[in-house]
């Protein structure tokens, strides 16, 4: 009997145990999956605010508004402006040297973080997803690449102060104003070669150089992602033996604050 009692001692305390420790493994795979839900949800309505940022500045660029404010809400992130980004466009009549035009204009992306490091970025017309590690378009910008006319839209943006960052739980407005928009072309040549190099943050210079390629006019080789010595990335493309009519490069310039 004293035995058979011990036994049964032993097989409730190890039932016991094994329904605690199943509880405690609903509980944490539970927590987790509402985390990671959160987490979910979180980033996709980031993603969601920056495409109608984005879709604003686009209505600035085409001279439809002249000021316009964007409503994100920040939970448990930051909302800042990055490091200044350029992007240099060469314009070679006849693909000779004489009268070449270079447009070279810088920007700076605007960058949704949070506390797990996922990041949204907009950056000259495009929005960027990313993680520590990589980096996709989710959003392309407004441009056109053919044999017949190359439009190059060029946002030139900046913080009105200056490294602006908002973090915490909140809601706020990017706010942006067009001060000024110019309108260069060039259609006074039999054909045009073109060379594009926009410097950007390692993380996104293989998704330009994707995008970029993904023009039957242009080449990008991986051999034209050069690094720079501020961690930034130099990507090229050009035209190879192409040429294109009409070359229009839009310029609008920008200022934004967040608050």
């Amino acid at each position: 009997m004293d035995d058979r009692g011990v036994t049964e001692l032993i097989g409730y305390s190890i039932i016991f145990g094994l329904v605690l420790l199943s509880f405690s493994m609903l509980f944490l795979v539970g927590t987790t999956t509402v985390s990671d839900s959160r987490d979910r949800t979180q980033i996709n309505n980031a993603e969601a605010a920056f495409e109608i940022l984005a879709s604003n500045m686009d209505d600035h660029a085409n001279d439809r508004e002249v000021g316009r404010a964007t409503e994100i809400r920040v939970t448990d992130a930051a909302l800042y402006f990055g490091p200044s980004e350029s992007v240099n466009v060469t314009v070679s009549p006849d693909g000779s040297e004489d009268n070449v035009t270079v447009y070279d204009r810088s920007t700076e992306p605007i960058v949704y973080e949070t506390q797990q490091g996922e990041r949204v970025v907009y950056s000259n017309g495009a929005v960027f997803r990313e993680d520590t590690d990589t980096s996709r378009m989710v959003r392309e910008p407004q441009t056109k690449i053919d044999e017949n006319r190359t439009v190059l839209p060029q946002v030139r943006f900046t913080s009105t102060e200056g490294g602006i960052s908002v973090g915490g739980s909140q809601t706020v407005l990017v706010r942006t104003e067009r001060l000024t928009s110019r309108f260069e072309q060039n259609t006074t040549s039999d054909g045009y070669e073109l060379e594009i190099e926009i410097t950007t943050d390692e993380r996104r210079g293989d998704a330009w150089r994707s995008y970029f390629g993904s023009y039957e006019l242009l080449e990008c080789a991986e051999s034209d992602v050069v690094e720079q010595p501020d961690g930034n990335v130099a990507v090229t493309c050009e035209t190879t033996g192409q040429m294109t009519s009409e070359i229009y490069v839009p310029e609008t310039r920008l200022q934004g604050e967040i608050n």
